[in-house]
């Protein structure tokens, strides 16, 4: 299953859905149905935001005011990203969802991008939480 359809709406407290979930236009143009792993990338655009900046995209924003800012694709602040992970980010982010790139793709990119605080992140994670 590729897609499903769109039967609700996103509540306030989802700072970081897609915009093709929050705009009811879109979801009329598309008769409701979005494809899912597209939805993913852009989330996960997310999370990689914030893993590299330590900061939640938008924090300082309601979650109404931090769609409207990704909606109109704003993009979060990436100070302290390196370029390559930047535009990886930047990408995954994009307001159509036909411009993401595939999870498998990203997963690709994130093997083959230099030593990044994803790196320092896993490394964080297994001081907090040793491996048994």
């Amino acid at each position: 299953m590729d897609s499903f359809k769109i039967i609700g709406t996103v509540e306030d407290g989802q700072h970081w859905a897609p915009p093709e979930l929050v705009k009811e236009e879109v979801a009329k143009e598309s008769n409701g149905t979005v494809d899912f792993r597209k939805l993913a990338v852009f989330s996960l655009g997310l999370v990689l935001c914030k893993i590299e900046t330590g900061q939640v995209p938008f924090q300082e924003q309601d979650a109404v005011n931090a769609q409207r800012q990704l909606g109109t694709g704003v993009l979060p602040k990436m100070v302290g990203i390196q370029k390559e992970m930047r535009d990886l980010i930047t990408e995954c982010l994009s307001l159509s969802p036909d411009d993401r790139p595939s999870l498998a793709s990203v997963a690709s990119l994130l093997q083959t991008l230099p030593e990044s605080s994803l790196e320092n992140e896993k490394d964080n994670l297994e001081s907090i939480h040793p491996k048994s």
